[in-house]
């Protein structure tokens, strides 16, 4: 009896000031009352039920264009070789991947699937000077040639 007397002292000393304090607090109404918000942010978190899900992927980067945009120059297509060079006629012919052009012709060549404008601009007895795309190479014949 005397344990559940000093249990029931226990008690009501901590569930005394408890209410008091309960009591004291301001009631707020639905409307100020905090809200969850839910921010679906695919490049943060993950699904805590789902971790692997694939339901909410990534989003592809975009590219946002610069201010000052980098140009880069077009690349001349390493797949261009001169075969052999000629003279018929008095005039000179170059092999280019087994088209003939004579000096200032201009032709399209097919190269991996993809047609390349070509001009050959001059032949010399061991090269040969083409452009493509605007942009201009010599182009040697293979030694032994």
């Amino acid at each position: 009896m005397q344990a559940m007397l000093k249990f029931g002292c226990l008690l009501s000393a901590i569930a005394v000031p408890l209410l008091t304090v309960a009591a004291e607090a301001p009631m707020t109404s639905p409307d100020e009352a905090t809200k969850s918000v839910f921010v679906n942010d695919p490049t943060f978190g993950k699904d805590p039920f789902f971790p692997r899900s694939t339901r909410r992927p990534l989003p592809k980067p975009v590219a946002v264009p610069s201010a000052n945009p980098v140009s880069v120059p077009p690349e001349f297509p390493d797949a261009i070789q001169l075969k052999g060079i000629s003279l018929a006629s008095g005039k000179k012919l170059a092999m280019l991947n087994y088209a003939t052009f004579a000096e200032g012709e201009e032709a399209d060549l097919r190269l991996d699937g993809q047609v390349v404008r070509v001009q050959c601009l001059e032949i010399k007895e061991r090269s040969a000077i083409i452009e493509v795309k605007g942009v201009r190479r010599e182009l040697q014949l293979r030694q032994g040639l």
